[in-house]
């Protein structure tokens, strides 16, 4: 066990006091404890003699009891201190020997080695003999490439040297030599007064960037371009807060201020209808945004996945030039079609593809002023389709080109901008290319001069375990299409249950059924849903998922475990809900739901989804 203290007899048989200070300073477990020496040899030379030899005090016989406890107290401090001031240095050893980087003590005008850790050795490629020599006899390979030069420099300043991938050779004992490129900083070291005593240096091998034509910038200049970088996202964040602040206001503002408008006009009038169209208008921009919204997030998250299938790719073109026709009319814009005749068959995700067309036309009909022209062109090459898309609108300024396809990122986020939308479509559409293995391009000459954009696409890129065949129409369109021709009492005598904590939202899915014929049963909680389920059969229940004290799946499972311990009829089960997201789609099937439909729905959509959970698919 180490000692606090220790007090010894000078005259001492076998080992005398002299004997046992040497043993106690060359152990490292006991170098730093505090030894008094204790003898009857007075006089000035024997106190010298002890002291040089290592002693911290030496007390002459004979000393009082106070003496010698006064003494003991304050040797005892000092070992505490001593051992504290050990702990610390053996730490910062420590440290110094697992730093990340090469570090290297060199002492005196010869720069001679007295502390190397451990990741400077593998920079001189075989370990060698280091400690103790100077630089020019523990690495003579070195002469004649400036380094003795650069020490002998800062030595003589007092000035650090920093250099960035300074190319070194050094030698092997093989031998043959290694090319190097170094990051190195040459730093004096100064003692207590103040004076230079050697050179610490830090090494750090950059040969793998170079050599990988990686350019190594120099510390500031990185730190300067990452600080501005996060400086320019910041500023994008918070314009792309303000612009989503106002894009979803405005919609909001329209749809409210008609909503009062209806509650004073008259039924079938002008107005009324024209109020009616007004919040319908507003809806699907809502829609559109928080949709958009959602791609982003799947984008962020890794979550966005492609519906893989093989597809007829001109009627999906078609129906996103369509879908933007009316608005391109409206405004006085004419769509220009270059559609390859004949059959262009494609592999990949068709309602992803249309939307991909569609934000292209929707940006270029946006930027577009009355009177100009949108041309849509659609061509086979070899294995790839070519989709360009090309206006005659505003342009886009060279120095904003690399940036158009960025997330929440607009050429014109001001308050006073002329154009609204967040700023997402194009980076939707450029990872919807790339996930079909594409690239997508934009070129434009500057300011008023029109911008082309441009989707290259490989026909059979992706190869699903099993390509669905589909029609020429895309799912968003055929339920589009059967709007008009769904009858409007396509679920008469169905009995639903409608399950909702929110009376308004309830209210409104009631009112969907009860149009379409249902007789409807309302719940506005999982529990009230159960105690009806228990007493009264029904042929589909709707029912939310974000619901207080008991969720919608928490519902679904106790109800399922009834279902099969009373051996019930099953009932199908739809989740109506605003969690969007793919996950919470198989959660909802996992729970037990056998579909999922997302809010805002169609009323089309909303009548097929139940006819067929009810086995009516038929009769639509």
């Amino acid at each position: 066990k180490r000692p606090d203290l220790v007090l010894t007899d000078v005259m001492m048989p076998l080992l005398d006091g002299f004997g046992l200070l040497a043993a106690l300073k060359e152990n490292p477990n006991t170098r730093a404890v505090p030894v008094v020496m204790l003898s009857a040899r007075a006089g000035e030379e024997s106190r010298v003699e002890g002291m040089r030899a290592g002693a911290d005090d030496y007390l002459v016989k004979p000393f009082s009891a106070k003496e010698l406890l006064a003494r003991v107290n304050t040797h005892l401090q000092i070992g505490k201190l001593r051992a504290e001031a050990e702990r610390q240095r053996a730490s910062m050893y420590s440290v110094f020997m697992q730093a990340p980087v090469a570090i290297v003590v060199l002492d005196g005008p010869e720069h001679v080695f007295s502390l190397v850790n451990e990741h400077y050795y593998p920079i001189l490629g075989p370990r060698r003999e280091l400690i103790g020599k100077s630089v020019r006899e523990a690495l003579p390979d070195m002469a004649g490439q400036g380094f003795y030069e650069l020490l002998d420099q800062v030595y003589a300043s007092g000035e650090p040297y920093v250099a960035h991938a300074m190319p070194a050779k050094v030698a092997l004992p093989g031998g043959g030599s290694k090319d190097l490129f170094v990051d190195f900083v040459y730093h004096p070291k100064r003692d207590f007064e103040g004076r230079i005593a050697g050179i610490i240096g830090v090494v750090i091998d950059v040969t793998a960037q170079v050599v990988s034509q990686t350019k190594i910038a120099e510390s500031e200049k990185r730190l300067s371009a990452a600080v501005t970088e996060l400086q320019e996202a910041d500023r994008r964040k918070d314009e792309f807060l303000a612009v989503l602040s106002h894009e979803l206001r405005s919609p909001l503002n329209v749809i409210s201020g008609h909503a009062e408008l209806l509650r004073m006009e008259e039924p079938g009038t002008n107005d009324f209808h024209e109020s009616l169209d007004a919040i319908d208008r507003n809806t699907k921009v809502q829609t559109q945004l928080i949709s958009d919204l959602l791609d982003i997030s799947r984008i962020v998250t890794g979550k966005f996945l492609l519906d893989v299938s093989s597809f007829e790719l001109t009627p999906v073109v078609n129906t996103a030039a369509e879908a933007v026709r009316f608005a391109a009319e409206a405004k006085g814009v004419v769509i220009d079609r270059r559609i390859q005749p004949g059959r262009l068959d494609f592999v990949g995700d068709a309602t992803r593809i249309q939307q991909l067309v569609w934000n292209l036309l929707a940006n270029s009909v946006k930027f577009t002023p009355k009177g100009g022209v949108v041309t849509l062109a659609v061509h086979r090459w070899d294995s790839r389709v070519e989709i360009v898309v090309s206006d005659t609108g505003q342009g886009i300024a060279s120095d904003f080109l690399p940036h158009v396809f960025d997330r929440f990122n607009q050429e014109d986020a001001s308050k006073t901008r002329k154009y609204g939308g967040l700023g997402l479509g194009l980076s939707i559409v450029r990872h919807v290319a790339e996930l079909h293995g594409g690239t997508v391009s934009v070129e434009s000459a500057g300011k008023d001069r029109g911008a082309t954009f441009k989707i290259v696409l490989p026909i059979r890129a992706l190869s699903p375990t099993e390509v669905r065949e589909i029609g020429a129409t895309s799912a968003a369109q055929a339920s589009d299409d059967q709007v008009g021709n769904r009858p409007k009492k396509a679920l008469l005598g169905l009995r639903a249950l409608v399950v909702d904590d929110l009376q308004d939202s309830r209210e409104m899915v009631s009112k969907v059924f009860d149009l379409l014929g249902a007789k409807v049963t309302q719940a506005a909680s999982g529990r009230g849903a159960l105690e009806l389920l228990a007493t009264t059969p029904f042929d589909v229940v709707i029912c939310d998922i974000g619901m207080p004290a008991m969720n919608g799946l928490e519902f679904i499972k106790l109800w399922r475990r009834s279902e099969r311990e009373r051996c019930l009829r099953f009932t199908p089960a739809l989740a109506l809900t605003a969690y969007a997201n793919e996950d919470d789609r198989l959660e909802a099937l996992a729970a037990g739901f056998q579909s999922h439909l997302a809010k805002p729905f169609k009323v089309a959509d909303l009548s097929r989804v139940t006819l067929e959970l009810c086995g009516r698919g038929g009769t639509a």
